[in-house]
């Protein structure tokens, strides 16, 4: 609670200050990819980072590419949890919690994403990439027989 009260005081919600600085100069595209670190000087943001991946996603790429980046999750959530509801109603279950836990998995990912810049780094983007990469050929293998199946 202490933390939550010394928020405008704290190191990450002064980054939101930094950023809101960054949207009101350059509120459709940002200030470019990879960016962040170079131009934050300017907004007063000495660390090079936000420690936030969706602020830093919007300061550099604007409501234009935060946007793609939320319509991005929105497909893979969509795809994910369609593929675990038609496994299930076919009986095939194994296939259904296998859906479910990447899906847990890519869930809890963009929730830590509020406290890391993570896609920035290229063991956790990889992985992230590799779950999504898994859940979406196994969500081509809806109905098909065992024989046929997706080796992953």
């Amino acid at each position: 609670l202490d933390q939550l009260m010394r928020f405008k005081h704290d190191r990450r919600g002064i980054a939101y200050l930094h950023v809101s600085g960054m949207i009101q100069d350059r509120p459709l595209w940002g200030i470019g990819t990879a960016h962040y670190r170079f131009m934050g000087s300017r907004y007063q943001d000495y660390d090079g980072t936000p420690d936030n991946m969706y602020l830093r996603i919007i300061g550099e790429n604007g409501i234009t590419g935060f946007s793609a980046l939320l319509v991005l999750f929105g497909v893979i959530f969509r795809r994910l949890s369609s593929a675990e509801n038609s496994f299930f109603e076919i009986g095939q279950f194994h296939q259904a919690n296998l859906c479910r836990g990447i899906l847990a998995s890519v869930c809890g990912f963009w929730v830590n994403l509020v406290t890391c810049d993570a896609l920035y780094f290229s063991l956790t983007r990889i992985t992230f990439w590799l779950l999504v990469g898994t859940g979406y050929c196994l969500s081509k293998d809806i109905g098909k027989e065992p024989d046929s199946v997706t080796i992953i």
